[in-house]
């Protein structure tokens, strides 16, 4: 938790640092670059983006300084470079041991006769659903057409 609050409280002080340093003009000078612009009929908000503008482009160089120099760091090339090695080889083992497994339990071709049973399936399914649409057509037919009286194909038992 506390390094939650250092970090919090480190971000803020290195924004107005940077603020500070980055600014390209005083705050007194910019209200009044502002009050200008919008006399001269400018909204002053146009001069405003293009500082910020220049300020990002600053910012970006910077940091693009700072992480050049991490990463071309020898101590950070190493640190990469060792878990590469350290990590490649669990990754290597795994690889081998799904190899090996595949050709135990003949996976790949099981997966294989599993796709042509489902495209099958699914044939037969949709052929199904087709004579299924058909039939149910011909019953709308025949309750609407109202063919008349129902036949009652029950036998009754004469009393």
């Amino acid at each position: 938790m506390a390094q939650g609050r250092l970090g919090w409280l480190f971000g803020i002080l290195t924004g107005a640092v940077l603020g500070v340093l980055f600014a390209p003009r005083r705050g007194k000078e910019l209200r009044r670059k502002m009050e200008q612009d919008r006399k001269k009929g400018g909204v002053g908000v146009r001069p405003l983006g293009e500082d910020l503008k220049d300020v990002g482009k600053s910012l970006h160089k910077v940091f693009k300084d700072i992480y050049q120099e991490v990463r071309d760091h020898a101590a950070v090339k190493e640190a990469i470079d060792t878990g590469k090695d350290y990590f490649g080889d669990y990754i290597d083992e795994a690889k081998e041991q799904l190899d090996d497994l595949r050709e135990k339990h003949d996976i790949d071709e099981k997966v294989k006769r599993a796709k042509t049973t489902l495209k099958r399936v699914k044939k037969e399914a949709k052929g199904a659903r087709t004579s299924i649409k058909k039939h149910a057509k011909q019953i709308k037919k025949t309750l609407d057409e109202g063919s008349g009286p129902r036949k009652n194909n029950s036998k009754r038992k004469k009393s």
